[in-house]
């Protein structure tokens, strides 16, 4: 499956990367019960997302919405996790979560996108997080030196969107993702969402 396609069936998604494996970094993102290998990735999230809608839709209180987490190896020794329910905020994008998983695993990373969004943070060693708004350009917080060349190098000079290279104000919001990531990541979404052997589970509560 490649980007746009990815974009056309989840019009707002998050992805959480961290050097450690995929049953631990569910388990860190509040997966309690014991994830399930799935078949067929984008009809798994998508059933799920259908399911949290009438769920939202029937007024079921927020503490026991559960999300679907799905979770696969990539290169490296890493591991992405991947939300697609984001109606009360997505859990690998929450500070507080980036800074223990960095804790835990010494870096994580998450970078999301929905209607006028499209923002990557990391985190080291429970530090940060730190980010870029990938729509403008502008910095959450002031960047470690080698990480702010990279993102400036890939087109997102600081400052508005006027700053950005020409190419990434051309670009659409999960391509600008896309660039951004792999400046601090060296890894594409693409490789992400076409990892294989995924495993899903629900946490808990939000």
């Amino acid at each position: 499956m490649d980007l746009f396609a990815w974009h056309r069936e989840f019009g707002a998604a998050c992805f959480t990367l961290a050097p450690t494996t995929p049953r631990n970094l569910l388990t860190a993102l509040g997966v309690t019960m014991a994830p399930e290998p799935v078949g067929d990735l984008v009809k798994e999230l998508r059933d799920h997302r259908e399911y949290a809608w009438l769920m939202e839709n029937i007024d079921v209180p927020e503490d026991q919405e559960t999300p679907l987490i799905a979770a696969a190896a990539l290169d490296g020794g890493w591991s992405v996790a991947v939300e697609v329910d984001g109606m009360t905020g997505y859990v690998g994008c929450r500070s507080s979560m980036l800074q223990s998983l960095s804790r835990s695993f010494g870096r994580a990373c998450s970078c999301y996108y929905d209607t006028g969004n499209a923002q990557v943070f990391t985190s080291a060693e429970g530090a940060g997080p730190l980010g870029v708004d990938t729509l403008s350009g502008r910095r959450h917080a002031a960047l470690p030196t080698e990480e702010e060349q990279a993102l400036t190098d890939a087109g997102f000079a600081g400052g508005d969107f006027h700053t950005l290279a020409p190419r990434i104000q051309q670009m659409r919001s999960i391509e600008r993702l896309d660039v951004a990531l792999n400046a601090l990541t060296g890894r594409h979404l693409v490789d992400c969402i076409n990892a294989a052997d995924w495993i899903a589970g629900q946490t808990h509560s939000r």
